[in-house]
């Protein structure tokens, strides 16, 4: 790997990267208050849980963006409408679609490629919403990163965020957040294992789902979702 491809990699998986990733907690917020996550320990369980959810849910459609299949509009534009469908959480999608509409900005000022914009213009013609898994996975290509490059950076900027959500919770401190960030890494590791695609794609963690729900019930709340 180059010096300038490396240095690429480290600014895409910077938390300062303005993609709004830290105004988003993917639902710890209420699964904190709800009581699911009440300490430390348990939120070291529920973010491994949560990598593997990554591998059913997320990753296969990133996968599949690395498939000639997909290269075409009309498979880009199935592929993003499967994705869509399985958006069930309210507070989750409005923050997915969020998210995708800054990632696509910020993609068309980071990469060099004409093909980055394509995607965002599929979808708007075809009345679907701009989800941030697919039009990631679709840019990562695009702007010429390997698949598991692609892979680990979407695993990377998801601990990154929860880990970063845990602390300003304050169900965690920062030295106990260091030590689960480090003590989940393999399990990011164990991610890049055999990809299914995204016709098998899956989500199997029916309470973290429900946890997601409670969110616009809070009385308050420190993250849009």
């Amino acid at each position: 790997m180059g010096g300038a491809h490396f240095l690429k990699l480290m600014q895409l998986g910077d938390s300062a990267l303005p993609s709004g990733g830290y105004a988003f907690s993917n639902g710890l917020e209420s699964a904190h208050k709800s009581g699911v996550v009440p300490d430390a320990e348990v939120f070291e369980t529920c973010l491994i849980d949560q990598l593997f959810q990554l591998r059913m849910g997320e990753l296969p459609f990133i996968h599949s963006c690395y498939t000639p299949a997909t290269l075409d509009e009309d498979s880009f534009v199935d592929l993003a409408a499967y994705y869509d469908a399985m958006q069930l959480v309210p507070a989750i999608r409005r923050a997915s679609v969020v998210l995708g509409r800054n990632w696509l900005r910020l993609m068309g000022q980071f990469s060099d490629s004409q093909d980055v914009g394509i995607y965002g213009e599929w979808l708007t013609q075809a009345g679907l919403s701009a989800h941030l898994t697919p039009l990631f996975g679709a840019t990562m290509r695009a702007t010429g990163l390997s698949e598991e490059e692609a892979k680990l950076l979407f695993c990377h900027q998801f601990v990154r965020d929860q880990v970063s959500s845990a602390v300003r919770l304050s169900i965690v401190g920062p030295m106990e957040a260091t030590r689960i960030h480090r003590n989940v890494l393999p399990a990011c590791d164990d991610l890049m294992q055999d990809t299914i695609p995204y016709q098998e794609a899956s989500r199997w963690l029916p309470r973290w789902d429900i946890a997601q729900c409670q969110h616009d019930q809070l009385y308050t709340r420190l993250f849009q979702n």
